[in-house]
């Protein structure tokens, strides 16, 4: 599971606390999985303009749908499968987090739409798979992403940074903490960490003007 350490850091740490329970009553002498190292699982990064543009170009019909929806979303790639068309009505998506069980209604960008119009019907979700069926699970937009990751040389972004990209582009517009946190379903603490670039370009453009008509830099042409 290399490939998806965050799933397998859950893994072990069930398995950690499983076997610490059978050791407090004496099924096990000793905890096995107490000295296995968690998987570096990285920070998830948002995706730089010139890298969703490289994977919107070379993406196939249907990972170019998953990454629009996932950016104009913000959700989780296991809530973006599991969309459905009768969950909108071209104006706002409603859905309940299957990680979280929050409701969240997301406002639906014009691109969003359009690239959903692209599409046939072929199911009742947004996505589905070759077969026209609805994705059993995330694997194979997971699997596809970090393929066309590596073809287009931008190994280890994935399809949670997109979550940050939403968070960043929203505060970006000026939209308070709450409504972020309710249209993504984050905490306030969640947002705050995920708007940290967001929060350094507000303050930089804010200031423009005047670190711009400074008379410092006068002096210096």
């Amino acid at each position: 599971m290399i490939d998806t350490p965050g799933k397998a850091n859950n893994y072990i740490s069930t398995l950690k606390a499983m076997l610490a329970l059978a050791r407090e009553r004496g099924w096990v002498s000793e905890n096995p999985a107490s000295g296995i190292p968690l998987l570096p699982t990285g920070d998830h990064d948002p995706w730089p303009v010139d890298v969703q543009r490289a994977a919107l170009a070379a993406s196939s019909p249907m990972l170019r749908l998953a990454i629009i929806t996932g950016l104009c979303s913000g959700q989780r790639v296991s809530d973006v499968i599991r969309m459905r068309h009768n969950w909108h009505d071209r104006k706002i998506m409603r859905l309940r987090q299957k990680k979280t069980k929050v409701d969240v209604a997301v406002p639906m960008h014009p691109l969003w739409i359009a690239e959903i119009d692209k599409h046939e019907r072929k199911a009742v979700t947004i996505l589905y798979d070759r077969q026209g069926k609805p994705f059993a699970s995330t694997d194979r937009i997971q699997e596809r992403l970090r393929r066309l990751m590596a073809e287009i040389g931008h190994e280890g972004y994935t399809f949670h940074g997109l979550r940050k990209n939403a968070c960043c582009y929203l505060l970006e517009l000026g939209l308070a903490e709450t409504e972020v946190c309710a249209i993504l379903g984050m905490t306030s603490s969640t947002v705050r960490h995920y708007g940290k670039k967001a929060d350094r370009f507000v303050i930089a453009s804010g200031t423009y003007d005047r670190v711009t008509e400074g008379a410092l830099w006068e002096t210096l042409l």
